[in-house]
């Protein structure tokens, strides 16, 4: 289904289609880079719907996915 994701910036409306991540960071938004970090999950909240530019709380369809745990 599709909900409202607050994401660490707000996306463009070219980014619509993209994957949104889990942010590396521990304030737990959404992110269109994919942690890199050693020791970080890699977890895929779903694909960006409703961006806009301007709104930081575009609208995800979402798809719950756990892709890599990096060592």
């Amino acid at each position: 289904g599709l909900t409202k994701v607050l994401m660490d910036s707000a996306p463009a409306t070219s980014d619509n289609g993209k994957p949104i991540y889990l942010s590396q960071d521990t304030n737990g938004v959404g992110s269109l880079s994919a942690p890199n970090t050693s020791g970080s999950n890699v977890i895929k909240i779903g694909y960006l719907f409703g961006a806009n530019g301007v709104t930081t709380t575009p609208d995800v369809v979402l798809c719950f996915e756990f892709v890599v745990y990096l060592g």
